[in-house]
């Protein structure tokens, strides 16, 4: 299984070779879904958290007392039927994580990149070719080298120049950038998930962040 690297104006570079073993899996719709569903669930903050009648704050002794007023009797002001009351069954702090099995886990992470790469989404450049910060220059070389979607850049190490130029590209249901480019975000390929993967439309890899994908694919 081969891949092509090119340069930043598109022309070709060299080819490469890819571990079928790693690249070259068919996706099982099953597995995909429950590692995605896992990483989705754990990314929301469950924080949520109301105040019972033990924490509301109010006085326990008896607000009026038990016969003769007319009114219903209480025992407490921080009852929940009373108004700054406390919540009956309310939300609490939580720590809720889904963990699927090892062996789904690498499974999907390498069936989610063998997806993209059978279906020409994954462009590997050698180089992006900026000099200097440029949200205009980052767009224009991403369409050229043709981005169209939500793009995934993958690097290496820490790039300031492609960060900054990609800060302010991010997704709106109406909006478009250059050409048919919704959106952009950089991440490291260590920090790349399953999620990641299957969201982008196109995926750009330098070729070094490709070789740690290697690495990375050896002991995932």
């Amino acid at each position: 299984m081969e891949a092509k690297i090119i340069d930043a104006q598109g022309n070709k570079v060299e080819m490469i070779d890819l571990n079928p073993e790693h690249f070259g899996i068919e996706a099982n719709p099953h597995v995909l879904h429950e590692v995605v569903n896992s990483q989705i669930s754990n990314s929301i903050k469950k924080t949520a958290s109301s105040l019972t009648r033990a924490e509301v704050q109010g006085s326990g002794r008896k607000p009026f007392r038990q016969k003769g007023t007319g009114r219903a009797r209480a025992g407490t002001r921080r009852s929940p039927v009373w108004s700054g009351g406390g919540v009956v069954f309310g939300p609490k702090f939580r720590v809720v994580e889904s963990k699927p099995p090892k062996s789904a886990r690498r499974l999907a992470f390498r069936m989610a990149w063998s997806d993209r790469f059978s279906s020409d989404a994954v462009v590997i450049v050698k180089d992006f070719g900026l000099d200097a910060i440029g949200t205009k220059g980052l767009l224009s070389r991403l369409a050229d080298l043709g981005g169209t979607g939500r793009i995934l850049i993958c690097m290496h190490e820490k790039d300031e120049i492609i960060e900054k130029s990609a800060r302010n590209l991010k997704l709106h249901s109406k909006k478009r950038y250059a050409g048919e480019i919704r959106s952009v975000m950089v991440k490291l390929i260590d920090g790349i998930t399953v999620r990641d993967v299957l969201m982008a439309d196109r995926l750009f890899l330098t070729e070094e962040s490709l070789k740690q994908l290697q690495a990375r694919m050896e002991v995932v």
